[in-house]
């Protein structure tokens, strides 16, 4: 998350930033007590894959000379969410997997 500290504007990253520190704990603890997974799994992985997910939305603005969209906040917000829901929910078998959708 600190390459973003560059593009986004100090109100855009803290709010990126807290929103996902929050998805993440909430997430990670959710999954611990109402998911089960079919291949074994821990938090790190769950977070890492939540962080290359969120990464390969992002990227394109972290080169340099790439222009940031007007409402990159709303899209950060968005790919934040969409990254967390595939990258823990999607890793969720299909029997728990629907517990995770309604505690988004």
């Amino acid at each position: 998350m600190s390459k973003f500290k560059e593009v986004f504007n100090e109100k855009t990253f803290k709010l990126v930033s807290e929103t996902f520190h929050f998805i993440a704990d909430m997430s990670v603890l959710f999954s611990k007590h109402h998911l089960k997974f079919p291949q074994p799994t821990g938090p790190n992985y769950l977070i890492d894959n939540f962080i290359k997910l969120y990464d390969t939305f992002m990227r394109d603005w972290c080169v340099e000379g790439a222009t940031v969209p007007g409402d990159a906040e709303d899209k950060a917000l968005n790919a934040l969410i969409f990254s967390c829901l595939w990258a823990i929910g999607g890793q969720s078998d299909e029997h728990t997997r629907g517990s995770y959708d309604v505690f988004m």
